[in-house]
């Protein structure tokens, strides 16, 4: 492998779309790069902390917790490599993390602070472009949220409610929330959510326990 080499899964994320192992040689050589390395069950951001750098996840999968303050519930899934922490957090009103990044291996990150990234945005047009397409795609996607069709049953209610506190619809994801509080949140008897609930276990698409319910794959459950 050449000495560049282990940058090369950086061109799979969506920032480096369009650039080349020249682009890339150029960019190591010349951009300030962090290097971090977490081992397992290590907290690698918290909720809360500020959002100075961009972390881009190069090897390993971690666990990602989304806690509702005004609600007692809090929503795990999983972030495999190659894959980017929060990117829309580095600009905006609140330039903070809304959720907790945990290591479930042994990970391995590059970090850029916001002013090397800058740079790198009036040195590389393509990147500039991919940043914005990025921060762009993530406006639109909660925009189009609106105008989605009513879910037409009560399963389906419960898929997209938890669908819509992910980063992503696929993957493991776990949810803690008390039945009483589920069916507060979708405005339903608790009766009928645990019937629904129990439907979909009985197809083999979740797994409930006390105060909490296991999605071993969210995308099988549209």
């Amino acid at each position: 492998m050449d000495r560049f080499g282990r940058y090369n899964r950086l061109l799979e994320l969506p920032l480096f779309l369009g650039l080349n192992g020249q682009d890339l040689e150029s960019i190591v050589e010349h951009t300030k790069l962090g290097f971090l390395k977490y081992h397992k069950g290590q907290t690698v951001i918290r909720e809360g902390d500020p959002c100075r750098s961009i972390y881009l996840l190069q090897a390993g999968r971690l666990e990602v917790t989304t806690v509702c303050k005004s609600h007692p519930y809090e929503i795990t899934e999983v972030m495999t490599a190659p894959d980017i922490l929060q990117p829309e957090n580095l600009f905006g009103l609140q330039q903070c993390y809304t959720r907790t990044f945990t290591t479930l291996e042994q990970c391995n990150f590059i970090t850029i602070d916001k002013a090397e990234l800058l740079k790198l945005g009036d040195t590389y047009t393509i990147f500039k472009i991919n940043l914005l397409n990025l921060l762009s795609a993530q406006i639109q996607k909660l925009q189009q949220r609106i105008f989605r069709d009513v879910p037409e049953s009560l399963s389906e209610h419960i898929v997209r409610f938890i669908a819509d506190r992910c980063i992503k619809p696929a993957g493991h994801v776990s949810i803690k929330i008390r039945m009483n509080q589920l069916a507060e949140e979708l405005n339903d008897s608790r009766l009928d959510v645990s019937k629904a609930l129990n439907d979909l276990q009985d197809k083999g698409l979740i797994t409930l326990s006390r105060g909490k319910i296991d999605i071993p794959q969210l995308e099988k459950l549209f």
